[in-house]
């Protein structure tokens, strides 16, 4: 079996890159708010208690032995609030930072906890589409964080 595990595929990048797999017979799991597929879960990023176990309860029943190819994509984020952190309100810096890292972060986890032993090929990419519309100084700060995905070794041993 190859397998996609996508968050935010319900729009823009996440949703081509769930056509473009699904057309080359992998079975998705999309994880977002609107969860539109037949094969999301619907998901709040802002908490990621919640995301977590959500991820964790949608994986759980995937026999790991039967999986060929294993991708995991990470697309799933906000640049909002823009602006001086001092000007914003408190719960939008919060709900930011749970989106783009700590939900991120706790799912990426759960991910690698159930399918470390696996020993099929493994992918996993953390991107953002987010900042295409205009440049901004903050997208510096998302994508070194993206980039530091890399700090999460995904091997078959």
């Amino acid at each position: 079996m190859k397998l996609l595990l996508i968050t935010g595929g319900s729009k823009g990048l996440g949703l081509a890159l769930c056509e473009q797999f699904k057309q080359k017979g992998y079975q998705i799991i999309e994880f977002s708010r609107s969860a539109p597929h037949e094969f999301s879960v619907s998901v709040d990023l802002t908490n990621p208690e919640v995301s977590r176990l959500a991820v964790a309860n949608a994986i759980a029943s995937i026999n790991a032995n039967q999986l060929q190819d294993l991708v995991v994509i990470n697309n799933a984020g906000t640049l909002a609030p823009i602006g001086q952190t001092s000007d914003k309100a408190f719960s939008d810096l919060l709900n930011s930072m749970n989106t783009n890292f700590v939900s991120a972060i706790l799912i990426l986890t759960e991910i690698i906890a159930r399918f470390q032993s696996a020993t099929c090929k493994k992918v996993l990419a953390n991107i953002s589409s987010g900042g295409t519309e205009r440049i901004l100084w903050m997208v510096t700060l998302l994508c070194s964080q993206s980039w530091n995905g890399k700090l999460y070794p995904f091997s078959g041993s």
